[in-house]
Protein backbone atom coordinates (compact mmCIF):
# COMPACT_ATOMS: atom_id res chain seq x y z
CA UNK A 1 0.00 0.00 0.00
CA UNK A 2 1.32 3.31 -1.11
CA UNK A 3 0.63 6.55 -0.11
CA UNK A 4 -2.89 4.61 0.55
CA UNK A 5 -3.28 2.78 -2.79
CA UNK A 6 -3.53 -0.62 -2.59
CA UNK A 7 -1.03 -2.03 -5.27
CA UNK A 8 0.39 -5.19 -6.33
CA UNK A 9 4.24 -5.45 -6.11
CA UNK A 10 6.18 -5.09 -7.88
CA UNK A 11 5.71 -1.52 -8.50
CA UNK A 12 7.92 1.14 -9.74
CA UNK A 13 7.64 5.09 -8.64
CA UNK A 14 9.48 8.36 -10.16
CA UNK A 15 8.94 10.94 -6.69
CA UNK A 16 10.29 14.22 -6.43
CA UNK A 17 13.32 13.58 -3.45
CA UNK A 18 12.77 15.00 -0.30
CA UNK A 19 8.96 14.23 -0.70
CA UNK A 20 7.09 12.41 1.97
CA UNK A 21 5.37 8.76 1.33
CA UNK A 22 3.72 6.45 2.82
CA UNK A 23 4.46 2.73 3.02
CA UNK A 24 2.20 0.11 4.60
CA UNK A 25 1.05 -3.78 3.62
CA UNK A 26 -2.25 -5.64 3.57
CA UNK A 27 -1.91 -8.68 6.02
CA UNK A 28 -2.45 -11.78 6.52
CA UNK A 29 -3.40 -12.08 2.59
CA UNK A 30 -4.65 -15.86 2.59
CA UNK A 31 -6.38 -17.92 -0.38
CA UNK A 32 -6.43 -21.71 -1.08
CA UNK A 33 -5.35 -22.63 2.68
CA UNK A 34 -2.05 -20.47 2.00
CA UNK A 35 -1.76 -17.26 4.49
CA UNK A 36 1.17 -15.01 4.26
CA UNK A 37 1.54 -12.97 7.36
CA UNK A 38 3.12 -9.58 7.41
CA UNK A 39 7.18 -9.88 8.85
CA UNK A 40 9.59 -6.61 8.28
CA UNK A 41 10.69 -3.89 5.91
CA UNK A 42 13.74 -3.81 4.51
CA UNK A 43 14.36 -0.44 5.47
CA UNK A 44 13.17 -1.81 9.37
CA UNK A 45 10.08 0.63 9.15
CA UNK A 46 6.76 -0.68 11.17
CA UNK A 47 3.97 -1.92 8.79
CA UNK A 48 2.69 1.48 8.34
CA UNK A 49 5.44 4.33 8.36
CA UNK A 50 6.73 6.74 6.44
CA UNK A 51 9.76 7.58 4.26
CA UNK A 52 10.90 10.17 2.27
CA UNK A 53 12.38 9.53 -1.33
CA UNK A 54 15.49 9.55 -1.36
CA UNK A 55 18.14 10.72 -4.31
CA UNK A 56 19.08 7.85 -5.35
CA UNK A 57 17.34 4.68 -6.37
CA UNK A 58 15.98 2.71 -3.62
CA UNK A 59 14.25 -0.10 -3.09
CA UNK A 60 11.77 -0.99 -0.57
CA UNK A 61 10.95 -4.95 0.25
CA UNK A 62 8.17 -5.99 2.89
CA UNK A 63 9.05 -9.51 4.06
CA UNK A 64 6.66 -12.49 4.70
CA UNK A 65 5.96 -15.51 6.38
CA UNK A 66 4.15 -18.43 4.64
CA UNK A 67 1.40 -20.49 6.77
CA UNK A 68 -0.59 -23.20 5.71
CA UNK A 69 -3.70 -24.14 7.46
CA UNK A 70 -3.97 -27.42 9.00
CA UNK A 71 -7.71 -29.04 8.73
CA UNK A 72 -8.68 -32.10 11.25
CA UNK A 73 -11.48 -34.24 11.28
CA UNK A 74 -13.08 -37.78 13.29
CA UNK A 75 -14.94 -40.32 11.75
CA UNK A 76 -17.48 -41.01 12.89
CA UNK A 77 -17.74 -37.69 15.27
CA UNK A 78 -18.81 -40.01 17.83
CA UNK A 79 -15.53 -42.05 17.53
CA UNK A 80 -13.24 -39.35 19.17
CA UNK A 81 -11.38 -35.52 18.95
CA UNK A 82 -8.31 -34.57 17.46
CA UNK A 83 -5.56 -32.46 19.19
CA UNK A 84 -2.68 -30.52 17.45
CA UNK A 85 0.58 -29.98 19.19
CA UNK A 86 1.51 -26.94 19.25
CA UNK A 87 -2.19 -25.88 19.39
CA UNK A 88 -3.07 -22.53 16.64
CA UNK A 89 -6.19 -20.75 17.43
CA UNK A 90 -7.11 -20.49 13.86
CA UNK A 91 -5.11 -24.09 12.53
CA UNK A 92 -2.47 -21.91 10.21
CA UNK A 93 1.37 -22.92 11.40
CA UNK A 94 4.28 -21.41 9.77
CA UNK A 95 6.04 -23.42 6.27
CA UNK A 96 8.06 -26.28 7.41
CA UNK A 97 6.64 -26.17 11.42
CA UNK A 98 6.74 -29.77 12.55
CA UNK A 99 2.97 -30.80 13.84
CA UNK A 100 1.95 -33.64 16.31
CA UNK A 101 -1.10 -34.89 15.97
CA UNK A 102 -3.00 -37.12 18.62
CA UNK A 103 -6.22 -38.78 18.38
CA UNK A 104 -8.38 -39.01 21.70
CA UNK A 105 -10.64 -41.91 21.63
CA UNK A 106 -14.46 -41.86 23.29
CA UNK A 107 -15.55 -44.44 25.08
CA UNK A 108 -16.78 -47.50 23.22
CA UNK A 109 -14.52 -46.52 20.46
CA UNK A 110 -11.12 -47.96 19.14
CA UNK A 111 -8.51 -45.93 17.00
CA UNK A 112 -8.74 -47.35 13.40
CA UNK A 113 -6.27 -45.31 11.45
CA UNK A 114 -5.08 -41.84 9.73
CA UNK A 115 -6.43 -40.60 6.41
CA UNK A 116 -5.96 -37.98 4.13
CA UNK A 117 -2.32 -36.30 4.22
CA UNK A 118 -1.56 -38.51 7.24
CA UNK A 119 -1.88 -42.03 6.77
CA UNK A 120 -0.77 -45.54 9.09
CA UNK A 121 -1.86 -46.26 12.86
CA UNK A 122 0.73 -44.65 14.50
CA UNK A 123 -1.38 -42.40 17.49
CA UNK A 124 0.10 -40.06 17.72
CA UNK A 125 1.38 -39.31 14.64
CA UNK A 126 3.83 -36.05 13.31
CA UNK A 127 3.62 -33.90 9.83
CA UNK A 128 5.40 -31.23 8.41
CA UNK A 129 3.60 -28.44 7.71
CA UNK A 130 4.56 -27.64 3.79
CA UNK A 131 1.50 -27.51 2.39
CA UNK A 132 -2.40 -26.76 3.28
CA UNK A 133 -3.23 -30.15 4.75
CA UNK A 134 -6.05 -32.54 5.86
CA UNK A 135 -6.24 -34.88 8.13
CA UNK A 136 -8.81 -37.92 9.43
CA UNK A 137 -8.54 -39.80 12.53
CA UNK A 138 -11.06 -43.30 11.68
CA UNK A 139 -12.34 -44.42 14.94
CA UNK A 140 -14.27 -47.93 14.59
CA UNK A 141 -17.14 -48.73 17.57
CA UNK A 142 -16.06 -51.78 20.21
CA UNK A 143 -16.95 -54.68 19.75
CA UNK A 144 -18.20 -55.74 22.99
CA UNK A 145 -17.63 -59.58 24.22
CA UNK A 146 -20.35 -60.24 26.50
CA UNK A 147 -20.31 -63.46 27.89
CA UNK A 148 -23.77 -65.65 27.25
CA UNK A 149 -26.50 -65.93 29.49
CA UNK A 150 -28.82 -68.83 30.57
CA UNK A 151 -32.63 -67.63 29.65
CA UNK A 152 -34.11 -71.01 30.98
CA UNK A 153 -34.25 -74.37 32.08
CA UNK A 154 -37.25 -76.42 31.73
CA UNK A 155 -38.45 -77.70 34.20
CA UNK A 156 -36.80 -75.81 37.17
CA UNK A 157 -35.86 -78.92 38.68
CA UNK A 158 -35.14 -82.55 38.80
CA UNK A 159 -34.18 -85.50 40.71
CA UNK A 160 -34.63 -88.44 39.08
CA UNK A 161 -31.60 -90.44 36.90
CA UNK A 162 -33.58 -90.13 34.05
CA UNK A 163 -34.70 -86.52 34.41
CA UNK A 164 -34.72 -84.81 31.03
CA UNK A 165 -33.87 -81.27 31.42
CA UNK A 166 -33.79 -78.37 28.39
CA UNK A 167 -31.44 -75.08 29.03
CA UNK A 168 -31.49 -72.51 26.71
CA UNK A 169 -28.92 -69.68 26.21
CA UNK A 170 -28.29 -66.41 24.69
CA UNK A 171 -25.02 -64.94 23.42
CA UNK A 172 -24.90 -61.25 22.28
CA UNK A 173 -22.74 -62.31 19.63
CA UNK A 174 -24.67 -65.21 18.10
CA UNK A 175 -24.93 -68.76 18.91
CA UNK A 176 -21.69 -68.76 16.30
CA UNK A 177 -19.65 -67.43 19.62
CA UNK A 178 -20.74 -70.25 21.86
CA UNK A 179 -17.77 -72.55 22.67
CA UNK A 180 -18.57 -74.81 25.96
CA UNK A 181 -21.44 -73.69 28.13
CA UNK A 182 -20.88 -75.05 31.86
CA UNK A 183 -23.78 -76.19 34.08
CA UNK A 184 -23.31 -77.27 37.41
CA UNK A 185 -25.51 -79.94 38.32
CA UNK A 186 -23.91 -80.34 42.53
CA UNK A 187 -21.85 -78.45 44.64
CA UNK A 188 -21.01 -79.34 48.23
CA UNK A 189 -20.33 -75.87 50.60
CA UNK A 190 -16.75 -76.98 51.14
CA UNK A 191 -16.21 -76.92 47.33
CA UNK A 192 -15.31 -80.50 46.89
CA UNK A 193 -17.27 -83.09 45.19
CA UNK A 194 -19.02 -81.18 42.43
CA UNK A 195 -19.72 -81.65 38.61
CA UNK A 196 -21.45 -80.42 36.13
CA UNK A 197 -21.92 -80.36 32.65
CA UNK A 198 -20.03 -79.18 29.65
CA UNK A 199 -21.46 -78.73 26.24
CA UNK A 200 -18.72 -78.21 23.64
CA UNK A 201 -20.61 -76.86 20.58
CA UNK A 202 -18.13 -77.52 17.87
CA UNK A 203 -17.71 -80.70 19.10
CA UNK A 204 -21.15 -81.01 19.42
CA UNK A 205 -20.52 -83.24 22.63
CA UNK A 206 -22.30 -83.04 26.16
CA UNK A 207 -19.60 -84.20 29.29
CA UNK A 208 -20.24 -84.98 32.62
CA UNK A 209 -17.01 -83.58 34.38
CA UNK A 210 -15.86 -83.91 38.00
CA UNK A 211 -14.57 -81.47 40.54
CA UNK A 212 -10.43 -82.73 39.48
CA UNK A 213 -11.90 -81.88 35.70
CA UNK A 214 -12.25 -85.36 34.51
CA UNK A 215 -14.44 -86.61 32.06
CA UNK A 216 -17.10 -88.90 32.67
CA UNK A 217 -20.15 -90.03 30.19
CA UNK A 218 -19.18 -88.09 26.72
CA UNK A 219 -22.07 -88.20 23.89
CA UNK A 220 -24.15 -85.99 21.82
CA UNK A 221 -27.26 -84.31 23.36
CA UNK A 222 -30.20 -84.93 22.16
CA UNK A 223 -32.26 -81.67 20.41
CA UNK A 224 -34.20 -80.99 23.69
CA UNK A 225 -31.06 -80.96 26.16
CA UNK A 226 -30.37 -77.26 23.87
Amino acid sequence: VVDGTTLTAPQTFQRTPGSSHTLDVVTPQAASGVRRVFGSWSDSGAKSHSITAPVTATTYTASFTTQYLLTTAASPPAGGTVTATPSSSDGYYNGGQSVQLTANIASGYTFANWSGDLTGTANPGNMVMSAPRSVTANFAAQVVNSPPTVTGVSPAAGVTATQALTFSFTDPNGWQDLGVVNILVNFWLDGRNSCYLAYNRPANTLYLINNAAECGLQQPPNEQDG
